[in-house]
Parts: C-alpha cells; structure tokens; sequence
C-alpha cells in the first residue's frame, strides 16, 4: 500500500517520521543502529530480527520496537520466501523522556495479540497521513498514546522478568539442548526435568523467545549443522545430519532448504 517519509512534524512532542504499510521487506543490516525508534510488524511471511545475539521471530501480527542507535538487522527466514511488513518510525522532544519511561529498553518485543493492539493506533495514524485527514495534533496525540500502551506491555513484561523465569528455566534448556544437540530432545522430559508442565515451559517460551521450544530446537540443530558445513570439510552431509540431531539425512536436508532457501551442499560451496 505504500509509504510516507519526512512526514511534516511540526516541532510536536512526538511524531512519525516515515511509515509504510503492507511493504515488501529485504534484508538489512544496520552496524550503527538507526537514527529514530523504529516499529517493525509482520504482515505476511516471517521475518528473523537479530539485536546482538538474541534472535527475535516476527510471525503474522507479532511486531518489534528497536530503540535509536541499537545495531541490529533482520531479513525473511527464507531466501524463497516473501516477507511483508508494516512499518513505522518516530521523532521529537520528548523522545527522550519515552525512552525513560520504556525504561531504556534496547528492544521491546510484542506477541501476536499485543502486537495487534498497538497496529490499531498505527493504522490510523497511516491512514490519517494517506488520505489527508486530521491535523498533526491528533496524530502527535496517537504516537503518544502508541508509546504509553507500549510501557504498560513492558511493564509486564518487568514483572514477568522479576520473577527469574528466564534464568529459572529458560537458561538451562538452552544449555541442555546446546550440549545434546544430536540427541532427541522431548519437550516432556525437559518440563520434567524442571519440574514444571510441557504447557508452561511452552508459554515461557514464547514470552521470552517468541516461539514455541521445538522451534527453538530446530534452529539450534540448523545453527550448528552451518558451523559443521563450513568448518567440517571432511564430513558427509550424512554425518552432518546425524551430529545435528537429524535421524534422516533427506529429513535434513529438507528442513535445512526450508529454512535457509538452499540445500546443505550448495550451502556448504556458496559460503566457501
């Protein structure tokens, strides 16, 4: 549907600067972060975001804030596939103090129903912009609106944090599922091994991840099924397979293609 730049602020509080709906996303990486917040949504296909090390999923609906000057950069999960978003960035005096208020947040990650929520006050600030209607004071009023609403999910998000969830059980999955990569992981023995339901340990997951554990896997095994590739020169894709956690080597190289739009082995040519 298009997008807008160098929207007219005005010298109001706070402002959208550029905004683009239903576009069509490439890959970018930003080394030195960008100048102003940017609000970043899936509208169709999925998209991989990557602030330092951690990885966030966009799905559908799911959406993600970067603040100003954090490096960071995101593409389609899949070279063969496209990836459609929603976008949005943001100025002003206030700035500043919103920064604050997130409390100096890097990066503010929203699950599907959140991310929803904020793309109603997004979407009438675009079509405001498109079609010419309302005066700048309205629009500064929902970019305001859309922060606030932003730290009352960030709030929560504090308070499920305070409760030491993450390091409780989340960090150690993580290192099991790293040291036993080949192996046949279950859900139901790592909840076990917690003391907590398949159930839960899923939710914690897509609270702090955004994505469900056996996702979380099957991007790990990926993970080191590329470092095998391209530092195993010795190694079959058979091997690589095995030593990934992939019983069947066709299975492997299947997923593999899925995720990273070519096979194991042109990987393996095309990196080398």
């Amino acid at each position: 549907m298009g997008a807008f730049y160098n929207i007219e602020s005005g010298n109001l509080p706070v402002m959208p600067r550029d905004m683009g709906k239903n576009w069509h996303q490439d890959s970018v990486a930003r080394q030195k972060g960008f100048p102003y917040y940017h609000w970043l949504q899936t509208e169709s296909g999925v998209g991989e975001f990557f602030v330092g090390e951690q990885r966030f999923e966009l799905r559908p609906g799911m959406a993600i804030l970067i603040a100003p000057g954090v490096p960071h950069r995101y593409q389609s999960v899949s070279f063969d596939q496209e990836w459609r978003i929603n976008f949005a960035t943001f100025h002003g005096p206030i700035v500043n103090q919103l920064a604050d208020y997130l409390g100096d947040q890097t990066q503010i990650f929203l699950d599907v129903e959140q991310g929803r929520r904020q793309a109603v006050i997004i979407n009438r600030i675009f079509y405001m912009v498109q079609e010419g209607r309302g005066d700048s004071y309205q629009i500064s009023n929902l970019a305001y609106e859309f922060f606030i609403k932003l730290g009352l999910y960030q709030q929560v998000t504090t308070k499920l944090s305070a409760g030491d969830d993450y390091d409780r059980y989340i960090t150690p999955v993580i290192a099991y599922i790293n040291e036993h990569i080949e192996k046949d992981i279950q859900i139901s023995e790592l909840s076990d091994s917690l003391f907590i339901s398949p159930q839960y340990l899923r939710r914690l997951f897509h609270d702090y991840l955004g994505m469900a554990p056996t996702q979380y896997i099957l991007q790990a095994r990926i993970k080191f099924a590329k470092g095998l590739l391209l530092n195993k020169h010795n190694l079959k894709i058979s091997e690589i397979a095995v030593q990934s956690g992939f019983a069947d080597p066709r299975y492997f190289a299947r997923i593999f293609k899925r995720e990273m739009g070519m096979t194991p082995l042109t990987y393996r040519k095309w990196q080398n």
